[in-house]
């Protein structure tokens, strides 16, 4: 099993939690619009992202992305970003070996990449609804960080790169607005707020 079957399996656990359980995030309860419960063929899951010295994304301590299962999506998918780095697409999904097994596994890269992404972009959701706005821009970053290792980036993989960029920094600014006034998170239900004051 590869390292990006293991944390997928993982990140998919705790996006499953966050969906059933969207006080988890901090409140909201909103619905995703993509969804990450296709499967590649590769039986796995997994993904994180945080904000490091690059401005990919990575954890620190000051005001840590929401607690429990969103704090733990961050942290997962930040390791998976990590990796991905480190050993390359090919070898953290397992698409290395006999040349017939790598070629078949190397075809599905981009669509693991994909669903990282989406999980990615699907807890920043979860987490903006709650009011996590740290935690959402975290994400964001970490989904654009994700999209540029797409080995031929389609254009809407590009134009959501570049979304994914501008939201997280519009979450940012919210965060730093919100610890300056104290902003309560939303209430359950309600909408979230105007990042931009």
């Amino acid at each position: 099993m590869s390292e990006g079957a293991v944390l997928r399996a993982l990140l998919r656990s705790l996006l499953e939690g966050l969906r059933e359980s969207p006080e988890a995030a901090g409140g909201g309860g909103r619905k995703r619009r993509r969804s990450t419960d296709h499967d590649d063929g590769d039986g796995a899951e997994g993904g994180e992202d945080r904000e490091d010295r690059d401005g990919d994304p990575t954890p620190d301590g000051d005001g840590a992305p929401g607690g429990g299962l969103l704090a733990e999506c961050v942290r997962v998918l930040g390791v998976a970003l990590g990796r991905l780095r480190e050993v390359g697409a090919a070898a953290f999904f397992g698409a290395e070996g006999p040349a017939a097994a790598a070629a078949a596994a190397a075809a599905k890269v981009p669509a693991q990449l994909e669903w990282f992404v989406l999980a990615a972009w699907n807890a920043a959701a979860a987490a903006r609804d709650g009011g996590q706005w740290r935690a959402a821009a975290v994400l964001l970053a970490g989904c654009a960080a994700l999209d540029r290792l797409q080995p031929a980036p389609t254009p809407a993989q590009l134009l959501r790169q570049k979304k994914a960029g501008v939201m997280a920094a519009a979450a940012a600014m919210q965060a730093r607005v919100c610890r300056l006034r104290a902003c309560p998170a939303p209430a359950a239900g309600a909408p979230p707020a105007n990042p931009l004051p």
